[in-house]
């Protein structure tokens, strides 16, 4: 569990750790965030990537030389790891007339990763530790707490979960300019005949937070980050949200959106002073 750097009362560390041990006591699975540090890298095929569109040509160029000099962080994101269960997606989308692209890339996790929130007596169904660092905090306080306990017992019992992240990494000139993520649940149906064909579906702790605020008059407001990747995954889009700082050193607000089957995305910009930008294009898919 991330440590604390910044001393709290008596009482809010009392109430942290009382509401961990009532979680773990009523057999609840608890939500594992895991490091964004892959070894060992998966040694999947690649075809020769082919910059045929003059609106990308710029950016998928940049990748593909970052390909072919096999820049770690990249092969990462766009391969996956072995140590990793799960099949590897990712999502390479190029912004058309400039030089930048994005990569959204998960795993989703296989049929046996996932466990009920009501489980059985069988203790392994309490897998996975930490529900703590679904928002990431330096000072605990009991807005904090009431958030993480009301995102992690926000569930349906004739539902199977897993604890994951989705993450995106954002290029530009070349160079690997930024890395968010959003950590959260997968999920998908419990019913014996369709736990093994029914679709997945991923929301994440600040995807969720931030629905959470609009429809419930911003009671969770100070604990969300605009900067935080708010994510979701379903079986035909992906939502990617969160907010950056320009090269004008103004607060930019981006949007993205990918439908899955043929990797056509839209993504918005819109920044605190001037006119918002919207641009479209297809994104490659690995998987």
């Amino acid at each position: 569990m991330r440590s604390m750097k910044t001393a709290v009362a008596g009482l809010v560390v009392g109430l942290l750790c009382g509401l961990q041990q009532r979680a773990n006591s009523q057999g609840s699975p608890v939500a594992h965030s895991p490091k964004k540090s892959p070894t060992t890298v998966n040694n999947a095929p690649i075809g020769p990537v082919k910059c045929t569109d003059p609106d990308s040509a710029q950016s998928c160029k940049s990748f593909k030389q970052l390909m072919e000099a096999h820049d770690k962080d990249l092969i990462a994101a766009v391969l996956g790891s072995q140590s990793v269960s799960g099949r590897h997606f990712a999502y390479v989308c190029f912004s058309p007339h400039n030089d930048a692209f994005r990569v959204v890339s998960f795993n989703e996790p296989p049929p046996k990763d996932y466990r009920p929130y009501t489980p059985s007596d069988d203790s392994t169904l309490t897998a996975f530790a930490w529900k703590q660092e679904a928002f990431a905090f330096e000072t605990v306080n009991i807005q904090i707490i009431n958030a993480q306990n009301k995102w992690f017992n926000d569930h349906q019992d004739y539902t199977l979960y897993s604890f994951r992240h989705v993450y995106v990494d954002s290029y530009e000139d070349g160079l690997l300019a930024s890395s968010i993520g959003d950590f959260g649940k997968w999920s998908r149906d419990s019913y014996p005949k369709l736990t093994q064909n029914s679709s997945a579906a991923f929301q994440g702790a600040h995807y969720w937070l931030e629905r959470f605020n609009a429809d419930n008059n911003g009671t969770f407001s100070q604990v969300d980050d605009p900067s935080h990747g708010h994510i979701s995954v379903d079986e035909t889009s992906i939502y990617v949200h969160y907010s950056f700082t320009n090269r004008a050193d103004d607060a930019t607000d981006y949007m993205l959106m990918i439908r899955r089957s043929t990797g056509r995305f839209t993504q918005t910009f819109k920044p605190s002073k001037g006119e918002p930008l919207e641009d479209h294009g297809t994104c490659l898919v690995f998987k």
